[in-house]
């Protein structure tokens, strides 16, 4: 079920939110930081409030993962795929936090579907309603496990499966498992 290539609404404005203090950004003040490195006065008053390096954001916001729109398509609507949705829709949302999976389904794939890539800043710029918002201190600990999702990405690609490559993405970003060990009788 691969989304439809049909115009629909587009995100102006991100909410971002850390700890208490919260800064409404435009699109087009995310698009020039990361084109230019030029951060609005909002922009830095977030990101020096939440201790983030702007170079290393910039980077974080145009960073591309390549993934097939396929696989992702096939991924995202699986069990495992829609429990990943679930819990970033706790990290991203909607405004009234209704249809958080679906708009977040529907930017992922729109991002892919014209050259099998996806950045952050591309994925709000097609997240499907006029507003989102984005919970800056869980999107900071999140960002450390890019690399790994990109690694996961590349074997899909490779033909790994999209199960295997589900099970290994969704491990590496939301189980803080322990192997289970022997009962002892």
């Amino acid at each position: 079920m691969i989304a439809p290539t049909t115009s629909v609404q587009a995100a102006e404005k991100v909410v971002f939110t850390y700890n208490q203090f919260g800064q409404s950004l435009t699109i087009d003040e995310l698009e020039t930081f990361a084109e230019t490195g030029k951060a609005s006065s909002k922009l830095k008053f977030f990101l020096n409030v939440s201790g983030q390096d702007p170079e290393v954001a910039r980077q974080f916001m145009t960073k591309n993962l390549k993934v097939n729109l396929r696989t992702a398509d096939k991924i995202l609507t699986i069990l495992p795929g829609e429990y990943a949705l679930f819990q970033a829709g706790q990290v991203i949302h909607t405004p009234d936090r209704k249809a958080n999976m679906q708009a977040l389904r529907s930017a992922i794939l729109l991002s892919l579907s014209d050259d099998n890539q996806i950045s952050f800043l591309e994925f709000l710029q097609k997240y499907p309603t006029s507003q989102l918002t984005v919970d800056g201190v869980r999107v900071a600990k999140v960002a450390g496990t890019i690399d790994g999702l990109i690694g996961g990405a590349e074997q899909a690609s490779d033909g790994t499966g999209p199960l295997a490559v589900a099970k290994d993405i969704l491990s590496s970003v939301i189980c803080d498992c322990q192997t289970p060990q022997a009962a002892v009788r």
